[in-house]
């Protein structure tokens, strides 16, 4: 496995670059990214403005996206959607990390039963499908969009585990880690400056899996209404409320349905990309 080093030496991101799927995937994550950002800034009206005069209109020049069950306008809310979406999601692999990232350290640099009990605790974890997990989590702190993360992150922490594990146990014995130690640098800083440096191709790799899957399972609590809570929205949530109206009013569910497809196949894209270039592949 290349190190974060030989990553950069390699221009791994002007080749991510050069090629089709992966220049592909990076514009339109910049632009859906922008888009967020600056979303509250263009969105053409008050996401949470009602208009009973205006209710389940269909696309036209002054709704561009029609209007939902209360007369918002769709597109405003589908723009402030895409901010909650996308810092969700960020949030939940950030939870993943701080999960999995310590205690993959501690199993592998300590290894005997710490490493077997915590293990073991990523095992069973792992055994649960992690929706059903998720929703478990959720159902025991409650609904609303920081528990709902909370639980996907808890979820999907053990998978960062058992990479962090994997590349630790792999660099414990090298001659540069036995060395650094012998000059009598902290171990703390061995850890960090000469052995984790080893997991982040991989861990980049896999979060990049796992920002498109976890923006799936945050659509899905959220369409369930274990996610984010009205009046605010998330793309998931918008496709649940309009699920009372698909025959009458279709594009309400249609185009956040089309901005999760395309930003999960985005991101799942990026990490085949990715993936290939670490492992030295270059196929189309």
């Amino acid at each position: 496995m290349a190190s974060g080093t030989e990553l950069k030496r390699k221009g791994i991101w002007r080749r991510i670059l050069s090629r089709g799927p992966g220049l592909a995937s990076v514009i339109y994550l910049t632009v859906l990214i922008g888009l967020a950002i600056f979303g509250p800034l263009i969105a053409p009206q008050d996401p949470n403005q009602n208009d009973l005069r205006a209710v389940l209109e269909p696309p036209s020049i002054e709704h561009w996206l029609g209007t939902d069950a209360l007369g918002r306008d769709a597109l405003s809310r589908l723009l402030f959607a895409s901010q909650v979406s996308l810092l969700a999601t960020a949030q939940a692999v950030a939870v993943g990390l701080l999960v999995g990232v310590l205690p993959g350290v501690l199993a592998g640099y300590l290894g005997g039963i710490i490493d077997t009990i915590i293990s073991r605790i990523a095992d069973v974890l792992l055994s649960f499908p992690s929706l059903i997990l998720a929703l478990g989590i959720v159902a025991i702190l409650g609904p609303g969009l920081t528990n709902a993360m909370t639980a996907i992150g808890i979820a999907y922490g053990p998978r960062f585990l058992r990479i962090v594990r994997g590349q630790i146990l792999f660099v414990r014995g090298e001659t540069f880690v036995e060395a650094a130690i012998s000059t009598g640098i902290p171990r703390w800083r061995v850890i960090w400056a000469h052995m984790l440096p080893n997991a982040w191709p991989a861990l980049i790799i896999q979060i990049s899996f796992m920002l498109g899957l976890t923006l799936i399972i945050e659509s899905s609590l959220s369409f369930l209404g274990l996610g984010v809570q009205p009046p605010n929205a998330s793309w998931g949530s918008m496709i649940g409320s309009s699920k009372a109206y698909i025959e009458l009013a279709p594009w309400l569910a249609f185009a956040p349905g089309l901005v999760i497809f395309f930003t999960s196949l985005a991101f799942n894209t990026l990490g085949d990309v990715l993936r290939d270039e670490v492992s030295g592949g270059r196929e189309g």
